[in-house]
């Protein structure tokens, strides 16, 4: 009797736990595998990706160390022709200094040459231009979690291609600190490409690259949770928001214009050539073209107060106008009354 009842307990066991082993199975299988980021977290990505099968996903992961193996040789993975690959832009642009090929923010090529600011053509540039890779937008440029997130973000499947964006000579190509494996391009407009977080680099320091070549595989080295490409767009070693370049919604080239503004030795970039402001500017300050991260306006004294506003416009963000100032975050926001690091466009905000 003892054993019967015994049995009847085991088996009442046995079938809760097959009951909560389905029932776990059934709601994982719930879950569409592809919208999960690599840690299990829920995609949270503006724009949602194509669904693709988790063994589609393992099999990319599988092949990447053969794929990898073979990228400096095989023309599938790497077109990079260095004898055929000349540019008609300065000779003296391309020949970098060993602190050049070392650090992301150290270049020391001047494009303005004299000049206030460098004017391009983005509807011209369009013949001559690849997306960074095959994937989409997951996270902007600007303030994130504390921090400068000084590029944007693109997700793609592991081990899938990164793709120069225009013609150019790879300065860096490295693993590098936070960035991971990455690559960064001087093109012969004077722009710089930085691509970050590629499982390998598969151009090199010294390479002529040409825009669609393939220049590293997608991975997540450095600080990354996911693989992604990491872009960045700079001039002199310092960036400014890519979205004025690219536009990341629809995997290609912005319309319009590009202008970057050089204010003593200080770039920046907007998509408008700038206008005046309505008041003087400060004295202290020429009249010379300026921006910061997308700004088009210049600093302008209060002529009651003797304070220096700023007029916020697209692209803007504490961070650049902090930098643009000489200031601080924390500053502009005690003396604005901010609570939070969230700006509108048009709204004036004392600077100093």
């Amino acid at each position: 009797m003892r054993a019967t009842g015994l049995l009847t307990v085991a088996a009442a066991l046995a079938l809760t736990m097959a009951g909560c082993s389905s029932l776990k199975k059934s709601r994982s299988s719930q879950l569409p595998s592809y919208y999960l980021n690599d840690d299990g977290t829920p995609y949270t990505g503006d724009i949602r990706p194509h669904k693709v099968s988790a063994g589609e996903r393992n099999e990319a992961k599988r092949t990447w160390d053969k794929i990898a193996a073979d990228a400096d040789t095989s023309s599938l993975y790497n077109r990079i022709d260095r004898d055929n690959h000349r540019f008609a832009g300065d000779p003296a642009m391309f020949k970098f200094k060993e602190i050049e090929t070392q650090h992301v923010k150290f270049s020391y090529y001047d494009p303005f040459k004299g000049r206030d600011y460098l004017y391009y053509d983005l509807d011209a540039m369009k013949r001559d231009f690849h997306y960074p890779c095959d994937g989409w937008f997951i996270s902007d440029y600007g303030i994130r979690s504390g921090r400068m997130h000084t590029g944007v973000d693109l997700k793609a499947l592991p081990g899938s291609n990164v793709y120069a964006a225009f013609d150019g000579v790879v300065r860096m190509s490295k693993n590098y600190s936070s960035y991971g494996n990455v690559v960064v391009i001087r093109h012969d407009n004077g722009l710089e490409t930085v691509y970050s977080h590629n499982s390998r680099n598969v151009a090199r320091s010294g390479d002529r690259v040409r825009a669609g070549d393939v220049i590293a595989k997608v991975g997540r080295t450095g600080r990354a949770t996911t693989d992604h490409v990491h872009f960045e767009v700079r001039v002199m070693g310092q960036f400014f928001n890519p979205n004025l370049l690219i536009d990341v919604k629809k995997n290609k080239l912005q319309d319009g214009s590009l202008y970057v503004y050089n204010r003593r030795g200080v770039v920046s970039a907007s998509s408008n050539k700038r206008d005046l402001p309505d008041e003087e500017p400060v004295t202290t300050q020429p009249k010379s073209p300026t921006a910061s991260s997308g700004n088009t306006q210049s600093g302008t004294q209060s002529k009651n107060s003797g304070s220096v506003v700023h007029r916020v416009v697209k692209g803007d963000t504490l961070y650049a106008i902090a930098r643009r100032y000489g200031t601080t975050v924390d500053k502009i926001m005690r003396l604005n009354g901010l609570k939070s690091s969230r700006i509108n466009i048009g709204q004036r905000l004392i600077v100093k």
